[in-house]
């Protein structure tokens, strides 16, 4: 029978590989170096807009 006791039980997990590769080639580097560069420039640009556009205008490119 099953009883609440036996799916209470501690059951150890199993055993995984843990090991984690840590190699980043040059291509990684570079996209991540193009997204922060794209991401920057484009939260710098929206807020400056944004922020002559006033309160309707910000709340609408928000929403958008």
């Amino acid at each position: 029978n099953y009883t609440i006791e036996d799916s209470m039980a501690y059951h150890p997990p199993k055993k995984r590989y843990t090991e984690l590769k840590r190699t980043l080639k040059t291509r990684h580097i570079q996209m991540i170096a193009v997204g922060g560069v794209l991401g920057n420039g484009l939260f710098i640009g929206s807020g400056k807009v944004l922020g002559n556009s006033g309160p309707l205008g910000m709340l609408l490119g928000f929403l958008i």
